[in-house]
């Protein structure tokens, strides 16, 4: 795959029940449905539900791959049908204080259709789930964690971010603290 541009999706750890069928799911209200599994370390035929219950099962024990162990250990990657984007997949990520999935796309064809694309796809799994925060990042980019958000840091913001009004910037009347362009403030 070329360069690309990720969507991350940070969840809170304590709500894991059933994230992985949950968030899958809303990537699929969202118009962004299953199309396969990623056959990197597994079966190319696995069907979805083989691979929630994989995913699940690695999340509930909050699952690392160690650098000695085979890929086929790890959580399985989904690619999704998501016109117009020529690849669309998306994997697990865990950290310290975060559950997170990013949702990763070829960055030379993140233009104005695109970007709508991903917009409203971020938009329909936030209405849904509620993530902590969705933030968007160019290949060598990374989310800004859960502990500098909370202590006001601006988030991640190559095409938009949202942030959950438990972070200072993005509380109603935040408005007076710089962010970055793209940002947009949702609260519940």
């Amino acid at each position: 795959m070329p360069a690309y541009l990720s969507v991350h999706f940070d969840f809170d750890p304590r709500d894991t029940a059933d994230l992985v069928r949950r968030f899958y799911a809303s990537l699929a209200t969202a118009g962004a449905p299953f199309g396969a599994v990623l056959p990197w370390g597994c079966d190319a035929r696995l069907s979805l539900d083989e691979i929630i219950a994989w995913n699940q099962a690695k999340l509930a024990i909050r699952f690392r791959l160690g650098y000695a162990q085979h890929v086929s250990n790890d959580y399985r990657q989904i690619l999704l049908d998501l016109p117009p984007f020529s690849h669309a997949r998306v994997f697990v990520l865990l950290g310290g204080d975060s559950v997170g999935f990013s949702l990763i796309v070829p960055e030379s064809e993140v233009d104005e259709v695109g970007t709508g694309v991903l917009e409203r796809v971020a938009r329909s799994v936030w209405a849904e789930l509620r993530p902590r925060s969705i933030q968007t990042m160019g290949e060598l980019g990374a989310p800004v964690r859960h502990g500098k958000l909370l202590g006001g840091a601006a988030p991640s913001a190559a095409i938009f971010s949202l942030l959950h009004e438990q972070y200072p910037l993005g509380r109603p009347g935040a408005d007076d603290e710089p962010v970055p362009e793209g940002t947009t403030r949702c609260g519940f």
